[in-house]
């Protein structure tokens, strides 16, 4: 096991949008990361969808980029300074920062699908795309329970020894 990751740095977009959206699902949901069964759903049924993000005009670096309980078994991540407009393809080709889907993994502890990337890059519109070529392997359309925009993480050079407890928020 990798050694663990936590951030207490979130970064607030001033703006969330998607291709598509189911209104009892609205992709609003992505930012309340503290209840990953909320989700967002695309309406369509195939998988090319995506979800964009505007940080502002004077955005934070982003170091990570966390996406809880998702359905897809692979993404893609595209930034770049200015907004590209409502097509993938368009920042497939035009997006400063785009590096090969990432495959997206289930997590052993709670056996959701998740995804950790650690860009830290600076721009103020991010795209996370569901290609046309990913895998649904549950339910006919793309759902997101949380994404999570870290400014800074913190790796532990030790971890904790197993077995370990898994603490939860008590309200």
């Amino acid at each position: 096991m990798g050694n663990f990751i936590t951030s207490t740095s979130f970064i607030t977009p001033s703006a969330i949008t998607a291709k598509t959206a189911n209104a009892s699902y609205p992709v609003t949901n992505v930012n309340d990361y503290t209840h990953p069964q909320r989700t967002y759903k695309a309406t369509a049924v195939n998988a090319d969808q995506w979800i964009k993000f505007d940080l502002g005009a004077t955005p934070p670096a982003v170091a990570a980029i966390v996406i809880d309980n998702t359905n897809v078994s692979s993404l893609e991540i595209r930034a770049h300074a200015s907004d590209l407009g409502d097509t993938a393809g368009t920042w497939d080709s035009g997006a400063s920062y785009r590096p090969t889907a990432y495959t997206v993994s289930t997590d052993p502890v709670d056996g959701r699908y998740k995804l950790y990337v650690a860009p830290a890059q600076t721009y103020r519109w991010w795209l996370i795309n569901c290609a046309a070529t990913a895998t649904i392997p549950t339910g006919g359309t793309w759902t997101v329970g949380g994404i999570a925009l870290l400014s800074a993480i913190t790796t532990w050079t030790i971890n904790a020894e197993f077995p370990y407890e898994v603490a939860r928020c008590r309200r």
